[in-house]
């Protein structure tokens, strides 16, 4: 199933592709530990549904309850939240354009920001992330990034009763800005309770990077594995060439510089998740470290271009916030951040 994975998402193949090695592999299963194992006649819709339940990422749910299983169990999960999100684009956000990765800065607009974390204080709705480009001034050239409410029945798309409530119009978006401005404030002031959040980061830092390890380990032996098959490609047609020059000529030309590049691709594949797995088995942060981590937080989402970055610490700190009317009235953190919020530090910001 791993390697499904990493075909789907990483080798550009087709569920129909992915479903034809599944059944090569004799892929099968059981629903209950008292039953036979059996195959499982895998299709493309098939191959859909499995990459797009969320219980492969740690998620389980009956009716209207979520379990997050990572959290409750040894639980192993085949898929990162991100993976996830890439196999299942219409899951990420509303977007209408097809996703097409994060190589350049207006392909990683489409991945969106604070995703499914905004919410209107005023309807309780989510709001969807929208990017404008800018045609002219200055800023010409970049991108207006903001939230919009899309439920009509908002109050933010009621003028008249806009006024008669609040004295005035209300904005039916909010800017990122704003957002940015708040949550940077409030990372600047996370100050109690340091040693209890820093204990309950640790934890849960052990336990991520157990599945990290582990998910690392499934890559790299897959990797050595397919470098060991292009490696053995490239000797076999080697000895077609010396030993029968003119057969290798009319059947197989390009063979040994196609199994080349293969093998080269993954050298640097097998070689650079030997380094993360290096990286993984490295010791746990002091607390002082800790602290270092959540004060570099505020100058990376002002400083940095990169709008993956930024995501990445509000997806690392940030649980939802409600916007109002181009303010915050409540933002709430994710577990330890949550520990350390003053909350009479904390301005309200109206709305």
């Amino acid at each position: 199933m791993r390697k499904a994975v990493d075909m789907r998402l990483r080798g550009g193949k087709t569920n129909k592709e992915v479903a034809e090695f599944l059944n090569a592999a004799h892929f099968g299963g059981r629903r209950y530990e008292t039953e036979e194992y059996r195959l499982f006649k895998m299709t493309k819709n098939n191959v859909g549904l499995l990459f797009g339940d969320p219980f492969y990422c740690g998620v389980y749910k009956i009716g209207d309850n979520i379990s997050n299983l990572n959290e409750q169990y040894n639980f192993m999960p085949l898929i990162t939240p991100d993976e996830y999100i890439a196999l299942n684009r219409n899951v990420a956000n509303d977007f209408s354009e097809k996703f097409v990765g994060r190589s350049s800065s207006s392909k990683r607009l489409d991945f969106g920001i604070l995703r499914d974390k905004v919410i209107c204080d005023f309807c309780n709705e989510k709001m969807a992330f929208q990017r404008t480009k800018i045609h002219r001034g200055v800023n010409a050239g970049k991108w207006l990034l903001s939230f919009y409410c899309r439920n009509k029945d908002c109050i933010r798309h009621n003028d008249k009763e806009a006024i008669e409530r609040y004295g005035h119009k209300l904005s039916r978006s909010i800017r990122l800005k704003y957002l940015t401005a708040h949550i940077e404030w409030t990372l600047r002031h996370l100050t109690k309770n340091t040693l209890q959040a820093y204990n309950d980061y640790i934890d849960n830092l052990r336990q991520r990077l157990a599945v990290d390890r582990e998910i690392t380990k499934r890559k790299l032996k897959d990797a050595e594995a397919e470098l060991k098959r292009q490696k053995a490609l490239y000797d076999k047609h080697l000895q077609l060439q010396l030993n029968e020059p003119a057969e290798y000529k009319k059947h197989y030309t390009g063979k040994l510089e196609y199994h080349q590049d293969l093998i080269n691709h993954n050298q640097a594949n097998v070689e650079k998740l030997q380094k993360e797995l290096i990286a993984l088995n490295n010791g746990l942060p002091t607390q002082e470290q800790f602290v270092e981590l959540i004060n570099s937080y505020p100058k990376t989402i002002l400083s940095t271009n990169d709008i993956m970055e930024e995501d990445a610490v509000y997806q690392e700190v940030v649980l939802n916030l409600r916007a109002g009317d181009n303010c915050v009235s409540v933002i709430k953190l994710n577990p330890p951040y949550n520990l350390m919020v003053d909350l009479e530090k904390i301005s309200s910001g109206g709305r």
